[in-house]
């Protein structure tokens, strides 16, 4: 059986884009964003994008209207304490700068 791993959010962002330059040549871009689902209710997300759409995110600036469309990735690790951690975030494919009148539903 095949399981789906599919994403596609719209919101804004809550920080500046952080973009950095790694070993070989590769790029990523940290973003968080706030998606309201409902009247009264925000969820905020992490979301990490790698080479050409880290490109396309890195001069985001906090409140920009974005979409976005990726998979979810939980990533796993020990902490300095001993103690092991978790974290699911966003891996963005695609991000798309939108309008505020766009944002509105």
């Amino acid at each position: 059986m095949e399981y789906i791993n599919k994403i596609e959010i719209t919101g804004r962002l809550t920080r500046d884009a952080e973009f950095k330059q790694i070993a070989d040549e590769k790029r990523f871009c940290k973003l968080s964003i706030a998606h309201n689902h409902l009247q009264d209710k925000t969820s905020f997300f992490d979301v990490i994008a790698w080479d050409d759409a880290a490109d396309c995110a890195a001069n985001g600036k906090k409140g920009a209207a974005v979409h976005i469309k990726g998979h979810i990735q939980q990533n796993r690790w020990i902490g300095s304490d001993g103690q092991a951690r978790s974290r699911v975030e966003i891996r963005a494919g695609i991000i798309e700068f939108m309008s505020d009148e766009a944002l509105v539903w």
